[in-house]
């Protein structure tokens, strides 16, 4: 392991696609699949060319099982293509059939969605439960819709705000949620292996940040506050998020320090604050994520998101009959905040949550409802515009 991923570890810090459960393929790998799967059939069709298997398997959704089922229904070979009108002179290109197959074989096989760097690699997972992905060319996305990563919320959730706008690139372009310069590599830098890590879990961070404040958006908090058991979660939730915006504040502004990149120039203490600012963000995140999800009860403005929601709660508790937060939880969740809270203090922006609204801040935090009355507009969350040429992602 690398001495910088190792420090990076040292810290409590999780690296992002550490461990992936699936795999990313090449043509050739794809096209290795397939010929595996065609030896099942030609090991039943005698005197049948591989071609003309690999079509059959077409016809039939690259389900072996269910061609030989229906071939065994025939008299012969020949009966069986005449009986289904299979007409194996027509041609059956290389690139037609890898479409076929990744078509057909949809819940294990997407192939990435990077049309900017026209991508050719296919994702195989191994777990239908794998939601996030990272490519090899750095595009990271949902593998179930191909938008960006979202778990754990919906893949309902993105289009929905799409309704909301014109374009989902506006979102980026207007610096609406993210600040569009942290996912362009901005320029090379020697020697820079700590701050390039730095910016890629900045990234990792912002990405699973983006859902939030569309999750926050579409609660329908009039029932909540009023009629929902929930009503105290829904404070609470919103009371997570002001720390999450402080954090990040902090982490931003301890970045923006940083004056040169190449890492014999940083020092090993300002190095320790940055990583120590990660480790709080990403603790804090993790823990927001577990609340939304375990926490039972959301309502939603829009059928279609609520509907969504009770199919992941059905699933959950078919998995497990004891999945509901209880107080226990929550109490755990509220003590493990006090603790990053004393943290936070120790920092250059800790405990100053009323600062956090200031200029020099590098988070902008926008739209904060303090009057206490709701408030349906997107909490926008950006980085400065100075910061453009001081993100290193590669």
């Amino acid at each position: 392991m690398p001495f910088i991923q190792q420090k990076f570890k040292t810290f409590g810090l999780k690296l992002p696609n550490e461990n992936p459960n699936y795999q990313i393929l090449t043509t050739k790998d794809i096209i290795d699949e397939i010929n595996e799967l065609t030896k099942k059939a030609i090991e039943i069709f005698e005197g049948v060319s591989t071609e003309d298997c690999q079509k059959l398997l077409h016809e039939f959704n690259w389900d072996c099982n269910r061609l030989l089922e229906k071939y065994y229904e025939a008299d012969s070979f020949e009966a069986f293509v005449k009986k289904n009108n299979f007409d194996l002179s027509v041609p059956f290109p290389s690139e037609t059939m890898i479409t076929s197959f990744i078509q057909s074989n949809s819940l294990l096989f997407k192939r990435c969605p990077n049309k900017t760097k026209n991508c050719k690699k296919v994702i195989k997972i191994q777990f239908s439960e794998v939601e996030e992905i990272i490519c090899e060319c750095d595009f990271t996305f949902c593998f179930k819709c191909g938008n960006l990563p979202h778990s754990p919320f919906p893949c309902i959730l993105i289009p929905e705000w799409n309704k909301q706008c014109d374009e989902y690139d506006e979102i980026l372009a207007n610096n609406d949620v993210i600040c569009p310069h942290c996912f362009v590599k901005t320029r090379e830098v020697e020697n820079g292996e700590f701050m390039t890590t730095v910016c890629k879990l900045i990234q990792h961070f912002l990405e699973k940040i983006l859902p939030l404040p569309l999750f926050n958006f579409f609660l329908d908090k009039e029932y909540l506050l009023k009629y929902s058991s929930i009503s105290s979660i829904l404070l609470l939730f919103e009371f997570f998020l002001k720390d999450l915006k402080i954090y990040l504040a902090n982490l931003m502004q301890k970045v923006r320090s940083i004056s040169e990149f190449n890492d014999n120039m940083i020092f090993d203490e300002t190095k320790s604050d940055i990583l120590d600012a990660l480790f709080v963000v990403q603790q804090h995140l993790g823990k927001i994520l577990k609340f939304v999800t375990e926490t039972k009860g959301w309502i939603f403005k829009i059928p279609e998101i609520q509907q969504a929601y009770d199919k992941i709660n059905e699933d959950m508790n078919d998995a497990n009959d004891d999945d509901d937060m209880g107080d226990k939880d929550i109490a755990e969740l509220i003590g493990d905040i006090d603790m990053e809270d004393e943290i936070d203090d120790s920092s250059d922006v800790g405990g100053k949550s009323s600062e956090s609204d200031n200029e020099e801040n590098d988070l902008i935090i926008s739209n904060d409802n303090d009057n206490g009355q709701e408030n349906n507009d997107i909490d926008y969350w950006t980085c400065d515009d100075d910061m453009e040429d001081e993100y290193v992602i590669l």
